[in-house]
């Protein structure tokens, strides 16, 4: 915007900037309590080897997915399709040139002006390639993809804090760290990295914790986190915006009486039905209209659905595991209910949303046809996962 163009010396210095800003507002706003209940960690032998094996496990899937990204350049489809065309034209020409839909550029083809599949898909993606290209002096084909490799570690590191904030120990925290890090579409999408949904995933997480962390501290740092985060997952994909809405439901949970949460929650759910009746059919929400979407019933693809979450073996037994969990929830005391209850309630919104995308909407056959659905839901499973 300030028209440096794409050179090293500005963004440097910005990041810097932006990355001391950061660790000032951390040390001075984000105060975590750990939760009374946990003991401090005096291991035995046997979990300091298993905490060691853990993450000796975690560090190789690093490595591996860290290898095959560095060998394999920008895949086909979705990465190459919506994502990559921009950052490489933006490169070449060395200045920001505008992305129009195709039948604007044919109709008045701009020698300024360039097409892709999804000329209006937010930036975020294609800067990072753009920012990366221009470090590294040069368009690498696979190099360009390293912010991916650096998101997967900082999923790994943020589930892992989050977990210990909120009450595990550290062998209970790297468990369920390592049964992320080895989920084996998320290793699929760093392996062969190029996609916007990993990103999306680890700041959705990102905005989660930061409502739970604001709920156990009561630190404004935190909730300007979590609006910070919402706002991050809006500009990484379109569908961001569903995401952050499914964030209300816990943030009414925390700042309301219960019961009076649970009113509007209800009542807010009414009201988006009615909004879809009374909408014009060409109004763009979030890239997309209604017109678009042809809001129908799509029974056949709530089978290919449930059997990617349940029988593929994308997610390893995420999704039995968390059935599981639920029976247990329902037996915990009191006061554990409640500390689980936000993050359960803005699950519940996201995997509704995600339902009525699929089961609802022309979007139904990225699920009849496996194409879709699975890589939508990689911004919900570290969620998942922390719950």
């Amino acid at each position: 915007r300030a028209g440096l163009g794409y050179q090293r010396l500005p963004m440097l210095m910005t990041w810097v900037f932006v990355a001391a800003a950061a660790v000032f507002l951390m040390r001075a706003r984000l105060r975590v309590t750990v939760h009374p209940d946990v003991p401090a960690d005096e291991l035995s032998r046997f979990e300091g080897t298993l905490l060691v094996a853990l993450w000796v496990l975690v560090l190789i899937h690093v490595l591996l997915v860290a290898i095959n990204l560095i060998w394999s350049p920008v895949p086909a489809w979705d990465a190459t399709l919506h994502w990559s065309i921009k950052p490489r034209v933006w490169f070449a020409l060395g200045e920001w040139v505008p992305f129009v839909e195709k039948d604007i550029w044919l109709a008045n083809p701009m020698p300024s002006a360039y097409t892709d599949n999804e000329p209006n898909y937010p930036l975020f993606t294609p800067l990072l390639q753009l920012w990366t290209a221009t470090l590294l002096g040069g368009w690498e084909p696979s190099l360009v993809n390293l912010p991916w490799l650096l998101c997967y570690l900082v999923l790994i590191s943020l589930f892992y804090g989050a977990t210990r904030a909120l009450g595990g120990n550290a062998v209970h925290a790297a468990l369920f760290t390592f049964l992320l890090a080895s989920l084996p579409l998320l290793n699929t999408h760093v392996a062969f990295a190029g996609n916007a949904d990993l990103f999306m995933g680890t700041a959705w997480l990102a905005a989660v914790v930061s409502l739970l962390l604001w709920r156990q501290s009561s630190s404004v740092g935190w909730l300007a986190c979590l609006l910070i985060f919402a706002c991050t997952c809006i500009l990484v994909k379109n569908e961001g915006l569903f995401w952050s809405a499914a964030l209300l439901p816990g943030l009414l949970l925390v700042v309301l009486p219960r019961k009076l949460a649970y009113v509007l929650i209800l009542g807010a759910g009414v009201v988006a039905g009615v909004l879809l009746w009374i909408f014009p059919n060409d109004l763009p929400v979030a890239g997309h209209t209604l017109e678009k979407l042809r809001l129908a019933y799509r029974g056949r693809a709530l089978a290919p659905t449930l059997m990617s979450m349940f029988n593929l073996s994308s997610w390893h037994l995420l999704y039995p595991a968390f059935l599981v969990a639920l029976l247990l929830y329902c037996r915990l005391g009191r006061a554990t209910r409640a500390a689980l209850e936000p993050l359960l309630v803005v699950l519940l919104a996201a995997y509704s949303l995600f339902f009525v995308l699929f089961l609802f909407t022309g979007y139904a056959w990225g699920a009849v046809r496996f194409t879709a659905v699975s890589r939508i839901n990689l911004a919900l499973v570290p969620a998942t996962m922390l719950w």
